[in-house]
Parts: C-alpha cells; sequence; structure tokens
C-alpha cells in the first residue's frame, strides 16, 4: 500500500520512521540531519500553505528521504494500520 501525501506517494514497505516535528527538532542532532537532508534535495515539496507537524524518513532506492507533513504522527499511524487491517479483512 502506499501513504498519500502532499504530491508524493510513498510505498509503506519504505517507511523508515514518523516523527512529531516538535519533539524531534529538541534534538540538535536531528535538526542537523533535516538540514543535511534539505542541502542534498533530498526533501520533498510541501503545500506552501501548511504547516508541517510531522515529517517522515524513508527509503527511495539507496536513498533516505524526508517528506513533511500536516497530519499528526497518530494520524498517520492511524492510516497506515487501517489499510493494512481492510486488506486482512479482504484477503
Amino acid at each position: 500500500m502506499k501513504l498519500y501525501l502532499y504530491k508524493k506517494k510513498i510505498d509503506e514497505k519504505d517507511i523508515i520512521g514518523i516523527f512529531d516535528l516538535d519533539r524531534a527538532t529538541e534534538e540538535e542532532a536531528t535538526g542537523k540531519f533535516l538540514k543535511k537532508k534539505e542541502e542534498e534535495k533530498a526533501v520533498d515539496a510541501l503545500n506552501p500553505l501548511q504547516l508541517p507537524v510531522s515529517f517522515i524518513l524513508y527509503r527511495q532506492g539507496k536513498e533516505k528521504r524526508v517528506s513533511f507533513s500536516r497530519m499528526r504522527t497518530g494520524s498517520l499511524h492511524l492510516k497506515i494500520l487501517r489499510r493494512e487491517n481492510s486488506e486482512e479483512t479482504e484477503a
């Protein structure tokens, strides 16, 4: 299944982690990591009218990329779980 974000589809098997932006950026290392990904052009475009509250770290081939989202981490996790449960029901 794919997770649909603004202008981006991420295959759920490629997701490494889903993180709360406020909590994650409290750590200096996370801030440096996000800055590095931005410099590497490994950050997906975000709707400029929406304030991000979370980010998804995922693989695209051998590269690790970041996609920001306006959805809270709990909502993103529920979205994935609901899809997994509906697939099991259909099978």
